[in-house]
């Protein structure tokens, strides 16, 4: 069962999505709006890099294939086509960066130019689909002079969400499913095979991304650009962390599931930022017939931001950062948690191109 999560005056607000959508979908459809989750079989640590490249592209980027054609022609039927549509170009696009040193680079920048496309076009719907979610179910809850405001800036969301679904159809129509399968072979065709494991690739590539994060993390945190940057700063390395899993011990997904929690704080912060955005831009465009002042729901949304970022800034300096980088210094190639030479893990196995049964995923 979906739910959103949005933070606010020291509480959080669930959605139950299943039920405000009103529908229940096919299971089979809903095993392929799920699509591939987030770990991936078939590879251990000593696996060749090269090999192991061939088998996370492919199941990444058939993931799109499988998301696009539902997405484009039933959104109507179930948001989560376009949700998770965006999550399998986000995963795409990151093994693309992993694996870059491995790839020719004409057919690097055609797929990852293809993946930035189709991931902007799901993300303008998304954006609409989580927006109209939160404030439907808020209207009822809120001061009358707020509700009013939020009759306007759903009308504004549901005209722009018309226009995002064009968009994607239009990026469907540009990328036929037939070319993003003949690009994913062109590709795994071509990656280069070198002497190189995969736990030689994690080894290089996590503690630049863990450095990272802590650079960001050391930036004042009460600007939400710096927000902004750390939440994208930390889906690239947990991303990394999903496909390079088979390098590290069992304690390894407590340390994922450590990053995923500051994900989803970042992410109702982000969710509520969205929200503020979204009524300042109503209120500067609403047509002179609207009755409704827009400072209700400006203070209202103002608010609630302001309370989003103190809880998480509460939370992270209360002992969540220091946790969250204990963890992560033992994944570092000289900590405790160096990846394992021989290491397999079992996982999710991998999708074929008909739609299988996964376990969802919020991306």
């Amino acid at each position: 069962m979906a739910r959103l999560d949005l933070a606010g005056r020291g509480t959080h607000l669930k959605i139950d999505t299943d039920h405000l959508w009103g529908m229940e979908s096919d299971l089979t459809d809903m095993t392929a709006a799920k699509a591939q989750g987030k770990w991936i079989d078939g590879f251990g640590a000593e696996t060749p890099l090269s090999e192991a490249a061939r088998i996370v592209l492919d199941i990444r980027l058939r993931a799109v294939e499988r998301m696009l054609p539902l997405a484009a022609r039933r959104a109507a039927d179930d948001l989560e086509y376009v949700h998770q549509l965006r999550v399998a170009t986000r995963r795409s696009a990151a093994a693309l960066q992993i694996f870059r040193s491995s790839l020719p680079p004409k057919e690097h920048r055609k797929v990852a130019r293809s993946l930035k496309r189709l991931r902007r076009a799901a993300g303008l719907a998304r954006e609409c689909d989580v927006q109209k979610l939160i404030l439907e179910a808020e209207r009822g809850t809120v001061d009358p002079p707020v509700a009013r405001s939020l009759d306007g800036v759903l009308r504004g969301i549901e005209k722009e969400r018309r226009r995002a679904q064009k968009t994607i159809r239009k990026m469907a129509r540009r990328y036929p499913v037939a070319s993003l399968k003949k690009r994913r072979k062109r590709l795994v065709r071509a990656i280069d095979s070198r002497p190189a494991m995969l736990r030689d690739a994690a080894r290089d590539t996590m503690p630049a991304l863990i450095e990272a994060l802590r650079q960001v993390a050391s930036t004042d945190l009460t600007v939400l650009d710096n927000l902004h940057t750390m939440r994208i700063t930390g889906k690239r390395l947990r991303y990394a962390m999903e496909v390079f899993a088979p390098c590290f011990d069992d304690d390894f997904r407590d340390t994922y599931g450590r990053v995923e929690s500051l994900q989803e704080q970042l992410g109702d912060v982000n969710d509520c930022h969205e929200l503020l955005l979204r009524v300042d831009r109503w209120a500067v465009n609403a047509p002179k017939r609207e009755s409704s002042d827009p400072r209700a729901a400006q203070d209202y949304y103002r608010n609630r931001l302001n309370a989003c970022v103190d809880a998480f800034l509460h939370d992270w300096t209360s002992g969540a950062r220091d946790r969250l980088f204990e963890t992560l210094a033992r994944l570092s190639p000289d900590g405790e948690r160096r990846p394992r030479a021989g290491a397999v893990v079992e996982i999710e196995a991998a999708p074929t191109d008909a739609p299988t049964s996964s376990a969802g995923d919020a991306g």
